[in-house]
């Protein structure tokens, strides 16, 4: 089975730096699977992110996404990779306008993609998805709650039906109760609709919670890349182990399967 993306030697330098941002970074990932990227601030995961959402290009080294390379590009030549991998910000306030209708908000990519297709139904239906009442589409997005509002970011990413989320510490801006109720939608929405997804974060419980296999960046080098489970029970590198001994709570049965 040919992986779903791969990254085989990704480097990334900005001109003139004597460090690369990332170092010979390889990554294969099969469709549907889900993957925690962990790793202390400056370790490299937005500039993966970055590369992974074709904005800026590999200085070294091949991306591929279903056999398609992926590079920054022309609007149009990048329309189907848009569709198909989608994006949730760290924290919705900056991609959510606070003077705008959330079903506005929900229609734009919509729009913008040029898949319009019954957007009303879309629209509802992507709400019952994510737990939020069809009267919040009449709602501004400045009148969301924290929680409410980062539902409205995961639902503009699910209403294109995409085939790889990409999260970008998608529950750091939400207190702990928030934190385990989004975790737990993520949950929910992987089993029912066989997405993809790379949760980028530096809080190893909340990725333990979601995904079986995790990939530890340092320095940006992949250090340690093992299903959850073994990494948690016998973390291999410094690194890991520092961001274990940070949320010392974890235990066996927040681990994922």
């Amino acid at each position: 089975m040919m992986p779903f993306l791969t990254m085989d030697k990704v480097s990334y330098r900005l001109p003139h730096s004597a460090r690369p941002l990332l170092h010979d970074v390889t990554l294969h990932m099969q469709a549907g699977e889900r993957i925690g990227l962990v790793g202390r601030s400056g370790s490299g995961k937005s500039t993966l992110l970055n590369l992974l959402l074709a904005l800026i290009p590999a200085t070294q080294g091949e991306i591929d996404c279903l056999q398609q390379p992926v590079r920054p590009g022309p609007v149009r030549a990048l329309r189907d990779y848009r569709r198909r991998v989608q994006y949730i910000p760290q924290n919705p306030a900056t991609s959510l306008h606070p003077q705008m209708r959330v079903s506005e908000l929900l229609h734009e990519p919509l729009r913008r993609l040029g898949d319009e297709r019954d957007p009303q139904r879309r629209i509802a239906d992507v709400l019952d998805q994510v737990g939020l009442s069809s009267h919040t589409a009449h709602q501004l997005a400045g009148q969301l709650s924290g929680g409410q509002a980062q539902r409205v970011a995961i639902a503009r990413a699910l209403i294109l039906r995409p085939q790889f989320l990409l999260a970008d510490e998608p529950v750091s801006s939400l207190d702990l109760p928030l934190r385990e109720q989004i975790t737990a939608l993520f949950a929910q929405l992987a089993a029912e609709t066989g997405m993809g997804m790379l949760m980028v974060s530096h809080d190893i419980r909340c990725v333990a919670a979601l995904c079986p296999r995790m990939v530890v960046l340092e320095q940006g080098e992949i250090v340690e890349d093992r299903p959850t489970a073994q990494l948690l029970a016998d973390p291999a590198h410094p690194v890991t182990r520092a961001l274990l001994a940070a949320v010392p709570r974890l235990t066996a049965s927040r681990r994922a399967s």
